[in-house]
């Protein structure tokens, strides 16, 4: 069954502050017009049980998040590398990537992949074997059951091995960024405007994908975050992962929410 998100509220607010809210009052989520507003209404996404930072001191400007078993990527803007770390945000790794201005990344069939603005590449190893070409504005990366799932412009294609051709293509409602999938819902950010001088406000659309050819929104919730304009997203188990470019002295890091289900999904 699928899962649906959405996290961190406040202004400037750490994720320990919010945490300490939340449990002591029902997670609520913005349904959207027309939409039951009484409180015996359903919200959107799954309960948030636990939230911690997890800091990149080595990582400048990161884009893109990817995750698997006990690991984490991602790229570093400012000098176009490729950073591995643990949970715990020690670094394992740094290569070079194999072009400027990487963009997302996602963990796929037992492998790394990595997309610019019109290029797809697998990183096996230090090697990276270019995979599909001609692009349309990638914007974020996923895995899905049928393949690998590139947000582009305003459709969700899947691409499927050994060519990563487009098999099947997702109609969108609005251009998408970094992106993330839950069972049958994706969980994309839409790139909100800055609000004030000193934070984000951060919006996620869920989006269910159950038809063949289109992703329905289920609803949006906005999330004024602390850690910057959302860069990365990615989902392991029942933690979801968010990378920030972070703003002023605060530089990247990550954070991390466990999850408990949505209620009926």
């Amino acid at each position: 069954m699928a899962l649906a998100l959405l996290w961190l509220a406040g202004c400037a607010q750490p994720a320990e502050d919010y945490l300490a809210e939340a449990n002591g009052a029902p997670f609520e989520a913005d349904a959207g017009p027309g939409a039951d507003a009484s409180p015996a209404a359903t919200p959107v996404g799954p309960t948030v049980l636990g939230a911690r930072s997890i800091p990149l001191t080595d990582v400048a400007e990161p884009r893109g998040l990817a995750v698997h078993g006990d690991h984490l990527w991602t790229t570093d803007r400012a000098d176009d590398r490729l950073v591995e770390f643990d949970l715990d945000g020690r670094q394992v790794s740094a290569t070079p990537l194999p072009a400027r201005g990487a963009r997302a990344l996602a963990w796929h069939d037992d492998a790394l992949f990595v997309g610019y603005a019109d290029r797809l590449y697998r990183l096996d190893g230090d090697a990276a074997v270019l995979v599909a070409e001609g692009l349309r504005d990638l914007q974020g990366l996923t895995t899905g059951e049928r393949g690998l799932v590139s947000a582009e412009g305003d459709h969700l294609n899947v691409r499927a091995a050994p060519r990563f051709a487009t098999v099947l293509e997702i109609d969108l409602d609005g251009a998408p960024g970094p992106l993330t999938r839950f069972g049958a819902d994706y969980l994309l950010y839409d790139r909100s405007p800055r609000t004030d001088g000193v934070t984000f406000s951060a919006r996620f659309t869920v989006a269910d994908a159950s038809s063949p050819s289109r992703a329905t929104p289920r609803g949006t919730v906005d999330l004024p975050a602390d850690l910057g304009r959302v860069t990365g997203v990615a989902a392991e188990g029942g933690t979801l992962y968010l990378v920030g470019a972070g703003y002023g002295g605060d530089l990247g890091r990550v954070v991390a929410l466990d999850l408990a289900p949505e209620p009926g999904r």
